[in-house]
């Protein structure tokens, strides 16, 4: 990773060697946990901890790490889907320490929707949780797979590069069209970013409260679409059909929550 160049190139300036190698690491470093996981408590309840922790290093990595688990072992869907749907509760919490650092004020307009969307994942997981600590795990499923997959890996990094310049593309393309289309675009590739970006822009007072919202809100919005194309990636339609129902939800309680304070 430190021979990685740290800056960016490629099509449209769009890749970062070091960030696409740092993604790299991150992946392996949540198999890891998942594996360790669940070699100490079992899989019933390592893969949902391990998918919470390490949603806080990348939520779509740990849905990728999620869905390769469960497509080696079926019998591990359920507390992969629990991780994996876990692991949105720490992209609420992420978003908002950025956005509390950055601008305070737009954190306290945004509470009820990053806390209903938190609550919706936080139940959709629990209930698949629950559902994995009911059907006891055969104690071979703790001991199969590996904890490193470095194809799976770099699979992962290179299809996150091809979003990145699929975004920068079209942000090309399109030109000054506007903080909307912009956020929407570049949540394909990091929600935090887009949240980044309109706290910094409300905080030079280039833009008001309520449009500094739905930025952020279209942002996390495209980035589900995203973690739902490496659910389908890396776990097949089997993962992807229970874990996309939940980001489809969260999304959706966080719109429901900003229609409400409007």
């Amino acid at each position: 990773m430190p021979l990685a160049p740290d800056r960016f190139m490629g099509p449209f300036g769009a890749l970062n060697p070091r960030a696409l190698t740092s993604l790299i690491v991150a992946v392996m470093a949540v198999s890891a946990a998942g594996y360790v996981g669940m070699r100490l408590v079992g899989p019933q309840y390592g893969l949902p901890l391990s998918g919470f922790a390490s949603g806080f290093v990348s939520s779509a990595a740990t849905i990728h790490a999620m869905g390769r688990r469960a497509s080696q072992d079926a019998s591990l869907t359920a507390p992969a889907v629990a991780g994996a749907a876990l692991s949105s509760i720490a992209t609420m919490i992420q978003m908002s320490l950025v956005i509390a650092v950055v601008q305070p004020n737009l954190l306290l307009a945004m509470a009820w929707p990053l806390a209903a969307g938190g609550a919706v994942a936080s139940l959709y997981g629990l209930v698949f949780f629950l559902q994995s600590v009911k059907n006891p795990m055969r104690r071979e499923s703790a001991e199969t797979g590996r904890a490193f997959d470095l194809k799976t890996s770099i699979g992962f990094s290179v299809l996150l590069g091809v979003v990145m310049i699929a975004s920068a593309g079209l942000n090309a393309w399109l030109g000054d069209a506007g903080i909307l289309i912009g956020a929407a675009v570049s949540g394909f590739a990091d929600a935090h970013a887009t949240a980044a970006s309109a706290a910094s822009l409300m905080a030079a007072g280039k833009i008001e409260v309520g449009q500094a919202m739905v930025p952020i809100l279209l942002g996390l919005t495209t980035n589900a679409v995203t973690k739902a194309v490496l659910a389908f990636n890396a776990g097949g339609l089997a993962f992807a059909s229970k874990i996309v129902p939940s980001l489809v939800l969260m999304v959706a309680a966080t719109w429901l929550g900003f229609w409400l304070i409007k």
